[in-house]
């Protein structure tokens, strides 16, 4: 995968361009949404900065509330297609944030659940912030290996 370089929203013609243009897709959707929303969510494209590379589009967005910042990274394949690749995902938050930033995946309630498109989200503290839960340390293998009682299997890192 290619490195991720900065790019106009303009550019992408899959892209919204405006409120209308929201609600409308949306309403296809099967949802529907008011003005105000729909207003809402062109006003934080127009606060984005949008990241392309060979296979993704990622539009990067932080927002500060209450003087507590979280960087949110919406992520969809170029081609539309399903992605689900735990390392590219890793890499597109260690270009776009940093490698000692954490990021999360949220699997929401349902009455929170927003699954319209093959678009994935993550949504990162800031530097030097971390989670009250996951691995103490980290551990990374570039082979399979097996124990008395186990198996792991892994493929190679393309580093």
């Amino acid at each position: 995968m290619k490195k991720f370089k900065r790019t106009e929203m303009e550019k992408h013609e899959s892209d919204v361009q405006n409120i209308d243009e929201i609600m409308e897709l949306t309403k296809k959707a099967g949802a529907s949404i008011s003005r105000e929303e729909a207003r809402n969510i062109y006003r934080e494209q127009l606060d984005s900065e949008f990241y392309i590379n060979d296979k993704y589009l990622v539009r990067k967005l932080t927002k500060t509330e209450d003087g507590y910042s979280i960087t949110h990274l919406s992520i969809r394949r170029l081609d539309r297609g399903h992605a689900k690749d735990w390392r590219e995902f890793q890499q597109i938050k260690n270009e776009l944030l940093g490698e000692e930033v954490e990021a999360i995946e949220l699997y929401p309630a349902e009455s929170r659940l927003v699954d319209c498109a093959n678009q994935f989200h993550l949504w990162a503290l800031p530097e030097g912030e971390q989670f009250p839960f996951g691995f103490v340390t980290g551990a990374k293998s570039s082979s399979s290996a097996t124990t008395e009682n186990h198996t792991l299997v892994q493929r190679p890192h393309n580093k």
